[in-house]
């Protein structure tokens, strides 16, 4: 059988697919986002992708629940102080879901009023050096749960009725620093199944 000109178009393409499929894939490079305030802030950590870094460029002070869910991130503290506080009413204040955080060169402090954790992470690894303040009834400061690791070097206070300083379920907590509860029916620290504290 006699080829046609039209079959070599069509054979070029299926060798150009199959080289693209042999050849290794760009790496992607991640971004550095720089923030100066808060609203900078949560829009970086929105439009953030894994292996982003957010670099501070002076003290911040947010007030809405920071999410972090299905990426990994680096917050570069930049020798800046980042502070989240107030009255956290939805969802907890640091909320970590199938992802990670690290917090660098600096101080990460968080001092909020809420009936949920402070810090939480599920499926999730966290490194933080600061310090956590949770006030409310039922409040947590720290939770890790479904295989989590937390690392965190600071003080760690709860107070409120049945408030604890820190709740572990199936993961593991680290804690360089002293735990403080304040409040009837609270608990310094609670480890459930195969927990690590």
């Amino acid at each position: 059988m006699k080829r046609t000109p039209a079959h070599k178009p069509v054979a070029l393409l299926l060798v150009l697919c199959f080289t693209l499929t042999l050849m290794p894939s760009l790496p992607v490079y991640a971004a550095t986002l720089n923030v100066g305030d808060s609203i900078e802030l949560d829009s970086a950590i929105t439009s953030s992708v894994t292996g982003d870094v957010i670099r501070l460029t002076d003290d911040i002070t947010h007030t809405i629940q920071i999410s972090i869910v299905n990426k990994n991130i680096t917050i570069d503290l930049n020798n800046y102080t980042l502070a989240l506080e107030g009255n956290i009413v939805s969802g907890s204040a640091l909320y970590v879901l199938s992802g990670s955080l690290e917090a660098i060169n600096g101080t990460f402090n968080i001092d909020v009023t809420t009936e949920l954790p402070a810090i939480e992470a599920n499926n999730s690894n966290i490194e933080i050096t600061g310090r956590v303040s949770a006030e409310g009834t039922g409040c947590i400061a720290i939770f890790a749960s479904n295989d989590s690791t937390i690392n965190f070097i600071g003080n760690v206070s709860a107070q409120g009725e049945g408030s604890s300083g820190i709740q572990s379920l199936d993961s593991s907590v680290s804690i360089i620093g002293d735990i403080t509860v304040d409040g009837e029916w609270s608990r310094g620290v609670v480890a459930y199944d195969d927990s690590y504290i």
